[in-house]
């Protein structure tokens, strides 16, 4: 009777709580960033006076928000549900390998991949960079970024990952048995590790090192006409690959922290329900920080956002002046 009467409570409480954090999630995190995002690649899309390659490597941070918030974070919401109510941890593995290409991968090397672009422009001039190349590129960083993370799977196969958080679930704690967290199974095995230390190195630490030295490297060739008021578009070159590289390293190092705390502290009261969803939450609000970033840089972008925004909610005799 007393276990029956405990799982009759933790199934109330599951419920509660998937009742509660969903709709939340969905009103403060999913919808404004799918607005955010789609704003932006719509005033791309419409507005030809932005088809230029650079607009296109900002604006893709947002293809890749939207793409994420179509796979990952409508996964993300069935996981937790799932998880949660009946401790089914499939879902969740496959989110936590998305995870891995999203966050870990695209974004830091599409911050890189600005820098580099930004700091040719102003180095030679626009003309160096064009679609093709830029679509290259693109395509190379989704193509590295799978790739990167294809070992994940046979490092960290299902059955151990599904296992660790069915313990996690069922004993209604973070920390599983074998001290390896939920969401980092076998991170302890020698191979496991080495692969994630060079999995860091790869997509965290050296895209760092780029943004860093490129920004660097165009701030000494324009270090005498920067602070000139007509510059103000080299200024904000500079800065959106640093304030961005500056927002990614945040996110990682807060989602490290909510990972890691439960686990090295040994918490019995945290629960168990809550860090995974909170977990996750860290790498959906960059989908919202990301594009916030963008508009406040580019202005032109910014007026065009504005102005589909104004065509959406003025009728259309209201509307006198189009896109600009």
């Amino acid at each position: 009777m007393d276990t029956e009467g405990t799982s009759l409570t933790r199934a109330a409480t599951s419920a509660l709580i998937t009742g509660l954090a969903l709709p939340i999630y969905i009103l403060a995190i999913y919808l404004p960033s799918l607005a955010l995002n789609g704003f932006i690649v719509a005033a791309f899309v419409f507005d030809k006076k932005l088809h230029t390659p650079s607009n296109l490597l900002s604006v893709h941070i947002s293809i890749i928000g939207l793409v994420s918030l179509l796979i990952y974070s409508t996964m993300l919401m069935s996981a937790f549900a799932l998880s949660v109510i009946h401790c089914d941890c499939d879902l969740t593995y496959c989110k936590w390998i998305l995870a891995h290409v999203f966050h870990f991968a695209l974004y830091p090397l599409n911050i890189t991949a600005i820098a580099i672009g930004y700091c040719l422009i102003l180095k030679y001039s626009s003309s160096v960079l064009t679609f093709p190349r830029v679509v290259t590129v693109l395509i190379g960083i989704w193509i590295a970024s799978v790739i990167g993370n294809v070992p994940t799977v046979f490092l960290v196969p299902l059955h151990d990952f599904v296992t660790c958080c069915e313990g996690l679930c069922l004993n209604d704690t973070y920390v599983c048995d074998d001290l390896t967290g939920a969401f980092t199974p076998n991170l302890f095995n020698v191979s496991s590790q080495i692969f994630f230390i060079l999995q860091n190195i790869f997509f965290i630490f050296f895209p760092c090192v780029f943004v860093i030295s490129f920004t660097a490297l165009s701030y000494y060739i324009f270090k005498s006409s920067i602070y000139h008021p007509n510059n103000s578009l080299k200024r904000r070159m500079f800065l959106l690959p640093i304030v961005m590289t500056v927002a990614t390293l945040v996110l990682i190092f807060g989602q490290n922290i909510i990972n890691w705390m439960p686990l090295t502290t040994h918490a019995p009261n945290v629960p168990g329900d809550i860090v995974p969803f909170v977990f996750d939450l860290i790498w959906d609000v960059s989908m919202i920080i990301y594009p916030i970033i963008i508009l406040y840089f580019n202005v032109p972008l910014q007026r065009s956002c504005r102005a589909i925004i104004k065509k959406l909610l003025c009728p259309k005799n209201c509307l006198v002046h189009e896109l600009t």
